[in-house]
């Protein structure tokens, strides 16, 4: 499945495609591998583990977990 966003980093837009990339475990919890690629340098390339919880999207970053998206 692959999406195209608009994101804010540092006060500016940009545009990205976020593709899921199947599923990965991160810190022992069950996630989806993404993949963000900026529309202004596709060929750098992010790769993250993120989960879905009560209505909440939190990213794996490491052994850090990040509150990304909170639907309530």
């Amino acid at each position: 499945m692959e999406e195209k966003e608009e994101l804010e980093i540092d006060g500016k837009q940009k545009k990205c495609i976020v593709t899921v990339a199947g599923d990965t475990i991160a810190n022992g919890q069950l996630c989806k591998k993404l993949i963000i690629a900026y529309q202004d340098n596709p060929n750098e390339k992010r790769v993250f583990a993120a989960f879905e919880k009560d209505s909440k999207i939190y990213g794996v970053f490491g052994s850090s977990t990040n509150l990304l998206i909170d639907f309530k």
